[in-house]
This record gives C-alpha cells, structure tokens and sequence, in this order.
C-alpha cells in the first residue's frame, strides 16, 4: 500500500472518491448515514468522546461557528472546528484553536483511514459503496479532533442535515442560521421542505437556537423541537435591542438581551449580518454554559475571523471578498461594500452550476461601475458565458474574462487605484481572486 509522504497527497487520495461537493448526487441515493456510522465504529466512535454544536442552516453557518467557537477558546476549551469549504487548503475544514493540527497528525489518522478502506481485510460498506471525499474528510476530522484532545468541536453541516455525515454527534447545542431556497434539485423546492432537511440535526431534549426564520421554516422547526423534546429559542425572542454599525477597519455590535445581560464588541468581520451570526453563538453560550461572562464573550467575538466573509484585502484599490452565492447573501454583500466604500466600485462575479444566477444579476449588476464575469475556479462546473449574458442586460459595461487572475488585473485596471473592488458570486471565485492577490503580495 502506497505512503502519503504529506497530507496534502492525502486530501487529494480523498478527494478520488465520490465526491457530491463536485457532482452532486441527483438521484439522492448517495446521501445516507448507514456508511458513515460503519466508518465511525471502524474507529471506536470518535465522535462521541468530545462535546459538540452542531450547526446547519443556508447561510451563516461558518461564521457562528467561528463566533462559538472563538469564545470556548477563550474560556479556555481546546476547540476543534469542522466546517466547509476551504479557501486555499484543505486543512483550513479541519482545525483546532483556530490553528491547522500539526502534520504528523493529520498524515498519522490519513493512513489509518487508507489501510481501513485499502487494506487487506474486506471492508463492506451497507449498499455495496465506497464511501464520499466528505465522509472520508468527517471521520478524518473526529479522528484529529480526539488525537488532539479536544473539549468541544463545532462542526456545520455539509449539505442539508438529516442525512449528513456529520449527523451521527448527540450535541450539546444545536445552531439553526437563516433558511433560503439553495440546492432545490437536493433538499426540496420549497421553504418547509428544507427546513425540514435542516431541522434533522434536532437531537432529543438538547436545546436548539435558530436566527430570525421566516414562518414557513420556523413552523418546521417548532414541529420537530417539539416532537424531539429540544427545548427551541429563537432569537428575536430573546433580543430587547441589537445594533450593528459596519464601519472599516472594524464593525461594532452591541446587544441589550431581555435577561439584562448585554455585549457590546468590536468585529472582524464586517455585515449586519455578522451581529446576527455572532448573537445566535452568544444566545447558546449563554445558556448552555452561563458561567463564562460577557467581558469574556467580548473579548473572545472580537478575535473572530474568517476568510472569504465580507474580507478586506489591499488598498488602491481595496478588493472586498465575499462567498455569498444566494440572492439574499449577494444583497448582503453590497449593503456592506457600499457602506464600507461610500461609492460605485467595479464586480468580479463568478458563480458555480445550479444557483439562482439571475436573481443575483438583477441585484448586483447595476449598482457597479463595471462587471467582470470570471470563471470561479475548476473544481464546480461553471459557465461564464451565460453568466456575462444575464449581466450584460442590466450593465452595459460588462466584460467576460473567464482566467481569474486577468480578471482581477482587469479590475485593477478599471479602478484607476481609487474604486473598490467587489469579489463575490462564490467561495470558489473568492479563493482564485484572493489567491491573486496575496502572490501580489510577496
């Protein structure tokens, strides 16, 4: 059996497999958790050795889970985080204290995985299957996070919840973000359908707290927190006052809660959203361990960061780097970058198969200088030329530049040093453009 001589040979063994991040599996008959619960008795159930949130939802997903798990390391937990996708390497899914683990370990549990699936005693996984990239990633993740000696993990869901990978922890919390309609063709084609994918990360009587919902979504919710016995709070309820003001270098959030405790922080990450985000991790921390106060809480949100969510990198021109790829998320992105930049900037958009592309035309095209549609990358089917169409009817002065990196010299270009620079579309387009830009950087 041949050696990986570093994890990166590793992830890309992985990556081998039947991978749904890439190709999505339509017939849905791929997505189940017989596969995984076997994978994970194969390694004495290292899920359930360490405390766990589990988070799912459409959009917010990597940014509470930064937000809760930024404030267990400051209590003093050594926290593992599992989230998806990366930006530029793959260890960036698997981390603990915010840190990539050390190699050793990484390359230590990627063979042990490789002599279970490729050794000499017969594996046999239920329906005859080899296993997915994301569930090889998934039993990697737990087997670094026990390695490691972890006291929490925050992990988010890949796709949907009831029938994820990740979905075999009994957590101790569980996260709902906001529900949109994404991945229609996978999780349903209305609200309550996807909710109901979601809610299956409901576990019996473990408390759930969900972001503001819209009816359809939260009745779902309600339904099966009732029926699992999961005590539900949602957010607004517990709100007397929020605000958010985005202002650069820093956001600042204030929280007056009805408990007449209150936090007030400066963020990383920029968005009114982001107060959103950071308050559901707060809400749970709160309750499910109230001993830890707010100036720690304060101290620990303001640490917060991730790459890809409303990023500012340079300065004339300043590129602001967003993975929003909904109509909701893209609207999002623009209230922040205007209210960041005070004026009309130039686009770099670039979206993967399957998304509400023209919604996202109809919000963004207009409200820029100039766009630039670019091709996000080659690990999602995308296809730029038909992107450029559905823009060109909204800006007249849109360009189609399918090589990312001409596309952001481009950008540069159009900006005369002076017009700020919107990168969004998805986390793919982001991870090529800032990919550019910190090469420039050296």
């Amino acid at each position: 059996m041949t050696m990986f001589k570093n994890s990166a040979e590793g992830f890309r063994w992985m990556e081998a497999f039947t991978n749904f991040e890439k190709v999505p599996d339509l017939t849905k008959r791929g997505y189940r958790l017989d596969r995984m619960k076997l994978l994970l008795q194969c390694f004495s159930n290292p899920h359930l050795d360490i405390k766990t949130i589990h988070i799912a939802g459409s959009k917010g997903k990597g940014s509470t889970a930064v937000f809760a798990a930024s404030i267990l390391m400051e209590a003093g937990f050594k926290t593992g985080m599992y989230t998806s996708p990366h930006i530029s390497d793959y260890r960036e899914r698997i981390t603990v204290n915010n840190q990539f683990a050390p190699e050793s370990v990484y390359l230590k549990n990627m063979l042990l995985i490789k002599e279970l699936i490729e050794g000499d005693e017969y594996l046999s996984l239920p329906g005859g299957s080899e296993p997915t990239t994301f569930e090889l990633l998934t039993l990697l993740a737990f087997l670094v996070f026990r390695d490691s000696g972890c006291d929490w993990v925050v992990l988010e869901t890949g796709l949907g919840g009831r029938l994820d990978a990740t979905n075999l922890v009994d957590p101790r919390a569980v996260f709902l973000t906001p529900i949109e309609l994404e991945h229609r063709d996978l999780l349903g084609d209305t609200i309550e359908k996807i909710a109901y994918e979601k809610a299956g990360i409901i576990k019996k009587n473990r408390p759930v707290f969900s972001s503001a919902q819209c009816s359809e979504a939260l009745s779902v919710f309600k339904e099966k927190a009732q029926t699992e016995n999961a005590p539900l709070y949602i957010l607004p309820d517990l709100i007397e006052k929020s605000e958010t003001d985005t202002a650069f270098p820093r956001s600042r959030m204030y929280i007056k809660w009805k408990n007449d405790r209150f936090n007030l922080a400066e963020l990383k990450m920029y968005g009114n959203h982001q107060g959103d985000n950071c308050a559901l991790a707060i809400a749970g921390m709160h309750k499910i361990l109230p001993e830890i106060t707010d100036d720690l809480i304060n101290r620990a949100v303001a640490k917060a960061f991730i790459p890809g969510r409303m990023e500012v990198l340079g300065s004339r021109p300043a590129f602001m780097i967003d993975g929003a790829h909904t109509k909701r998320s893209v609207t999002m992105a623009l209230e922040t970058f205007s209210s960041l930049f005070k004026k009309k900037g130039i686009l770099i958009f670039g979206s993967v198969e399957g998304k509400d592309a023209d919604a996202m035309a109809e919000v963004l095209a207009k409200n820029f200088e100039a766009v630039i549609i670019s091709r996000p990358g080659t690990f999602k089917k995308s296809q730029p030329a038909e992107l450029y169409k559905l823009f060109a009817k909204f800006n007249r002065n849109c360009y189609l530049i399918e090589d990312p990196f001409e596309a952001a010299e481009k950008a540069r270009e159009l900006s005369d040093s002076d017009k700020p620079i919107l990168v969004t579309g998805s986390f793919y387009m982001a991870a090529e453009i800032r990919k550019f830009l910190k090469i420039k950087e050296k």
